[in-house]
């Protein structure tokens, strides 16, 4: 009581009770979803959008579209590379020449630099660089800070690629470009006759070829989408190739990573016991600290009692040398449907991939794709493609990306119920802040005449946890959250109830959140609120702040 006598105090000494609202003011919402494809100044796109990539911190955020109205004056009729400032709320067209023309063919498959700053993608266009003669897809870069825009695919000493190249990924720092290309010239005695995997080196001009072997040996087949580590020293890739490592008979495709430092390459889709996987694997991504590689494979033999008989997400830990599947239930449960697609924070504890699964998290009845997240320290797994409430979406989503610490999922929905409005149809862009907010609880109105009935909410506390509540630190009944962590209670001051204020507190362990209601009598008189379940204060109960306050209505 102590406590709540000292916190009545101090606000009537600070004038805090004089200006309690009438109505109860709304409670600042956590980001949850919302929508990122939208127009420059607001409003829906009217075209696709795909291929989602994020800055560091999320503020950033890259895609491709072939939207027509995101920014003024589109009118080259294709698809191309845009930019989202989440703070500001601009959007920008970065397939475009550095004198601002906007590029004569298709711009794709964006990835954006730790701060936002650089932004590689492949385009079809001829014209985003002065002397674009191959009539190939070529890799570019443009800087949002000078407005220039480069092509990267090309040798050591600019000449330009003798076929297309594709699929770009970007060190951190925007100095380390890695793509693969059809191209025979981009390295010397580059004569396989294969896709191969390359880095440009944007600040000296070099382009070297990484997949080789430790010796230097060029691939005897096809090796294909690169990623690349932070710092720009490790890059994974998958390939047909069966010359890179020792005993790599079994025919499959497999993922390596090639340290161009250390020159090495080594094989990461294997097991525990460095046996390769009996089974295609594809579609890598690295950790930005390089200590962990996420893919999809259709190998049964990676990890034991894997027995689903579907494509599953892994994880190779590069420091322990192990092999873990990404793609199950918070309980370790294997995945009923294919999981791919995979991306991890840049400490490889979070892993957001997307699944037609429907057991991977509880209720999930929509029968569609999903995005999901893997803690892998909690060992937990979690849906990410929701709604603000937690519902779940109404349409297939994928192409799943997040910032460097996990905390923000960006996707590709078409969805309609992520976010309201949604009404144009097509593919959006949509960002998801797994933060928890701190529980939070939040009356209908802060005062009310004798006899009043207060609808009280409480959000963000755990899902299906029991709570007390209390009202000036007496027990008055329990509420249960619900599956998204809310619930609903009504309070009600008696009717013969005399001028004062209760403090409604919930409690559930660690968890609290609190909220002030004053009775007094010339207070118009609120509810009912039809809401159960009802709690009463006793008379006796109600804390008498001492002083006659006027009433200051809004």
């Amino acid at each position: 009581m102590k406590r709540l006598m000292l916190w009545a105090g101090l606000l009537v000494a600070a004038g805090l009770i004089l200006v309690l609202t009438e109505k109860g003011q709304a409670v600042p919402e956590f980001l949850g979803t919302r929508l990122v494809s939208i127009v420059n100044g607001g409003g829906a796109s009217n075209g696709d959008s795909s291929y989602p990539d994020s800055s560091h911190s999320g503020r950033y955020v890259v895609f491709e579209s072939n939207a027509t109205n995101l920014v003024g004056g589109d009118n080259n009729g294709v698809t191309d590379v845009f930019l989202r400032d989440m703070i500001t709320q601009n959007v920008y067209r970065l397939s475009r020449h550095s004198n601002g023309t906007a590029g004569n063919g298709a711009s794709q498959r964006p990835v954006v630099s730790g701060d936002g700053r650089y932004i590689a993608f492949h385009s079809a266009a001829t014209n985003l660089v002065d002397g674009d003669t191959n009539n190939a897809t070529d890799v570019f870069v443009h800087d949002r800070l000078t407005g220039q825009t480069s092509r990267v695919s090309v040798a050591t000493g600019g000449a330009q690629a003798n076929a297309p190249s594709y699929d770009p990924d970007i060190s951190a720092d925007g100095r380390y470009i890695t793509f693969w290309s059809l191209a025979s010239n981009l390295a010397t005695l580059d004569n396989n006759g294969k896709s191969d995997v390359f880095v440009h080196d944007r600040n000296t001009g070099q382009t070297f070829r990484v997949s080789v072997a430790s010796n230097g040996q060029q691939g005897n087949d096809d090796s294909s989408h690169p990623t690349i580590s932070d710092d720009g020293r490790y890059v994974a890739f998958e390939s047909y190739a069966s010359n890179f490592v020792a005993n790599d008979l079994d025919g499959y495709k497999d993922i390596f990573v090639h340290d161009w430092q250390g020159l090495s390459t080594i094989r990461l889709s294997v097991n525990i016991s460095n046996a390769g996987g009996l089974g295609d694997s594809y579609d890598a991504a690295i950790a930005g600290d390089g200590s962990a590689v996420v893919f999809t494979s259709l190998a049964a033999n990676l990890v034991g009692s894997d027995t689903n008989g579907n494509p599953d997400v892994f994880l190779r830990d590069r420091v322990g040398n192990n092999t873990e599947r990404i793609s199950v239930d918070s309980n370790e449960a294997q995945a009923n449907g294919t999981s791919e697609q995979a991306v991890l924070s840049d400490n490889a504890r979070y892993v957001a991939y997307r699944s037609n699964a429907t057991n991977l998290v509880s209720g999930d009845s929509n029968n569609i794709g999903d995005v999901f997240v893997r803690d892998r320290t909690a060992g937990t797994t979690e849906r990410a493609s929701l709604r603000n409430d937690g519902g779940q979406a109404n349409d297939a989503s994928d192409q799943p990306t997040m910032t460097a610490n996990g905390d923000l999922v960006f996707f590709r929905s078409k969805a309609t119920n992520l976010v309201s409005g949604d009404t144009n149809g097509v593919r959006d862009i949509f960002e998801r802040d797994r933060r928890i907010p701190p529980p939070e609880l939040s009356s209908d109105f802060y005062i009310g005449k004798p006899g009043s009935e207060f609808l009280f909410t409480g959000r963000y506390f755990t899902p299906n946890i029991t709570a007390t509540v209390k009202a000036n630190e007496v027990i008055i009944g329990q509420v249960t959250a619900d599956g998204n962590g809310s619930f609903q209670f009504t309070f009600c001051y008696l009717a013969s109830a005399p001028n004062g204020v209760a403090m409604v507190r919930v409690e559930a362990g660690a968890q609290a959140a609190e909220q002030t209601v004053r009775v007094h009598s010339d207070a118009p008189l609120r509810g009912p609120t039809g809401v159960t379940p009802l709690f009463c204060l006793a008379n006796s109960a109600i804390l008498d702040i001492g002083v006659n306050l006027p009433i200051i209505r809004r």
